[in-house]
């Protein structure tokens, strides 16, 4: 027998024999399990206060991938290792000054591993995360690299693994080209009110309805070349039995740049990325042109390069104004 075969099996013993300060949990079949350090341990404490950071990042992945992987947790099971790097040869503080390793692997639970990258105010750098869907022959894993962007955490790479060795990549940031907007996918959409939709209507068809409607807003409603010509919505337009619907005023008064449908807007995206067909409400109950509203919201960085990420900046317009997602939202429920 190998001295490296020698020690995983002195380790397998050591890790099954009984504890009574550890759980008796049997060792991975495959994994060669580590010391697991106790819930109290303080670097256990400083690894929670990224895990939200680091999940949030696992979601996109998924959601990229089109795969699915649970969560990390913090428990017994979690190892964390904090290291920091020396200082520069000026005696300045090293970008990345400590990088936190952490890791789990168990029989009943998921394994996951990775490192996050600290700067010296304890800001995250980036971080890798590997999950894996069991360990055993015929799973699956996700290896997933990150970068920093003005401040903000991006994915760089999706890796697929199995468990022959083999690596599929899935995402690479830097051989994707910009997402594709809905103004570049006006021209591809087959179905004519679909893509109707998307398009203004004629300007005198627009003009009539602002006359009537909405001539002392300060922002002019978006209506579509849908509305003209697949809808009876101008006849009905002062219909006293049934009256179509308008855009409130309010919803027309932008606050810090943002109109309400904005902030649906970013809600929507963050929920459903951007596979489904686009809701007709954005038009008729919040007024937007969800085309250009979508291109201000990437061009400003409140929507990541990816085209279906918030920023952070994103997130706390989102987490700020969260009542107008939640007004419409028990609205519609009537």
């Amino acid at each position: 027998m190998s001295l490296k075969n020698k020690i995983r099996s002195w380790l397998l013993k050591k890790e099954s024999a009984p504890n009574d300060n550890q759980p008796n949990i049997p060792p991975h079949p495959q994994v060669l399990t580590d010391q697991y350090l106790p819930v109290s341990d303080p670097n256990v404490a400083r690894l929670s206060t990224y895990v939200t950071q680091i999940n949030d990042i696992l979601a996109t992945a998924c959601k990229l991938a089109k795969q699915s992987f649970y969560p990390i947790d913090i428990h017994e099971l979690t190892r964390v290792e904090f290291v920091t790097n020396p200082p520069t040869k000026t005696g300045r503080p090293p970008r990345v000054f400590e990088k936190a390793t952490f890791g789990r692997d168990s029989v009943s639970d998921n394994a996951m591993y990775g490192n996050v990258s600290l700067d010296p105010a304890g800001k995250v750098l980036g971080l890798t995360v590997t999950a894996w869907k069991a360990r055993g022959r015929g799973s699956l894993g996700m290896h997933v690299t990150t970068g920093a962007n003005d401040g903000d955490i991006q994915i760089t790479k999706i890796t697929m693994l199995d468990s022959d060795g083999g690596k599929t990549v899935v995402y690479d940031k830097t051989k994707t080209k910009k997402p594709k907007t809905n103004k570049s996918r006006v021209h591809e959409i087959k179905d004519d009110e679909e893509r109707a939709a998307l398009l203004p209507a004629s300007q005198k068809y627009i003009q009539s309805i602002v006359k009537s409607k909405y001539r002392s807003f300060p922002e002019t409603p978006f209506i579509s070349e849908y509305r003209e010509k697949f809808t009876q919505w101008k006849k009905h337009m002062n219909d006293s039995v049934m009256p179509t619907r308008t855009i409130p005023r309010e919803r027309m008064v932008r606050k810090d740049g943002l109109l309400p449908g904005d902030v649906y807007l970013l809600y929507w995206v963050d929920n459903f990325g951007m596979s489904r067909k686009i809701p007709v409400y954005f038009e008729f109950d919040f007024g937007i042109d969800f085309v250009k509203e979508y291109e201000m919201l990437l061009k400003n960085n409140y929507i990541s390069n990816d085209g279906i990420t918030l920023t952070t900046k994103g997130k706390s317009v989102l987490e700020e104004r969260y009542q107008i997602v939640k007004d419409w939202n028990e609205g519609r429920k009537r």
